[in-house]
């Protein structure tokens, strides 16, 4: 008993010490994935799946009004039972200077791409792993994409810099530089949002290169309109990749969404998001993916929610006919956020 009391007092102590010298938060959630899939061949992809992930965050603010901290995410999921390090950076920020990002994060390419409303209020595929394949099984083709939001998802270590808002105004910036690598990777983003007698506006546009000989760059930009409870929008996404940047192929891609989002009450969503995605050149020229979705989210308590959502996706192999494929997918997720 006196080891416990010893023990509880430790910790106790140690807690006081951090709670004095730092801000600590715990956030995360969990996702229980299920989705029932039919297509024109004899596949069955049939199954569940999860996602999760929690951060802790620690931030201090100076005399002087200078806020630095650091955040550590880590997640896990898809029955694995593993787990890894997704992210771990360090900020430097005030309300005069803006937010300096110093680690493994998100670039600004990321940060800012623009998703049109309607995907984000259901349970899309095109988040979670794209329902989306060829007859033959495998994944489509570099350059086509499931949602004009398209992001990359590189944790890799760089250096960000994001600007105060001014009246609406954000600008970011990204610099990575792999060592044993020539060429710097760089991404730049900028948003602007305003309500004006009611009506929101939302705007954002991002870029990114590899600067190298063989570089891939890619552009997207969007805006939605907000009116109460509906809103309506448009996203674009473009990619022109060099051979050696990504496999041995030449090509250039392209996607344009338009999505749309109605709040019926406090509790429930629908939203409907249509996706025309093209490759303009490369091996793969002429091949296109068509997206629909049609879903809903009803929010069973705060932090609690259920999306549902059917997505409809039709690939056309421009050389092969028989290689094209149509696919239904009924999907649900059951989201816990803390």
């Amino acid at each position: 008993m006196r080891k416990v009391l010893l023990a509880t007092t430790a910790l106790a102590t140690v807690s006081a010490v951090a709670a004095a010298n730092a801000e600590v938060s715990l956030s995360g959630y969990y996702k229980f994935i299920y989705s029932s899939t039919s297509d024109n061949t004899t596949t069955d992809r049939d199954g569940m799946s999860d996602d999760t992930e929690f951060a802790v965050t620690f931030s201090k603010t100076t005399d002087s009004g200078l806020t630095f901290g650091m955040q550590t995410q880590v997640e896990g999921g898809t029955g694995s039972g593993s787990s890894t390090i997704d992210e771990g950076f360090m900020t430097l920020s005030s309300p005069e200077m803006g937010k300096l990002i110093l680690g493994d994060n998100d670039d600004m390419f990321d940060s800012y791409v623009h998703f049109a409303p309607g995907l984000t209020a259901m349970a899309s595929g095109a988040y979670d792993g794209r329902s989306a394949l060829t007859a033959a099984g495998a994944a489509t083709p570099d350059g086509l994409v499931p949602d004009a939001g398209f992001t990359s998802g590189s944790d890799t270590t760089k250096a960000s810099y994001v600007s105060p808002n001014m009246s609406g105004l954000s600008v970011g910036v990204t610099y990575m530089k792999t060592e044993g690598n020539e060429d710097a990777f760089t991404a730049m983003g900028i948003s602007y949002s305003t309500e004006i007698e009611g009506v929101s506006l939302d705007m954002s546009a991002a870029t990114k290169d590899t600067n190298a000989d063989n570089n891939s760059m890619s552009t997207q930009y969007g805006m939605t309109v907000g009116f109460g409870d509906f809103s309506i929008g448009a996203a674009a996404y473009n990619v022109d990749s060099k051979a050696t940047t990504a496999g041995t192929d030449n090509y250039e891609g392209k996607a344009t969404t338009i999505g749309a989002s109605y709040k019926l009450t406090d509790s429930l969503t629908v939203a409907y998001s249509t996706t025309t995605s093209e490759v303009d050149a490369g091996n793969n020229n002429g091949d296109e993916l068509d997206t629909d979705s049609f879903g809903a989210t009803y929010t069973i308590a705060s932090g609690l929610s259920l999306a549902l959502a059917f997505n409809s996706s039709a690939y056309s192999d421009s050389s092969a006919a028989n290689n094209s494929m149509d696919t239904d997918e009924v999907r649900a997720e059951l989201v816990a956020k803390f």
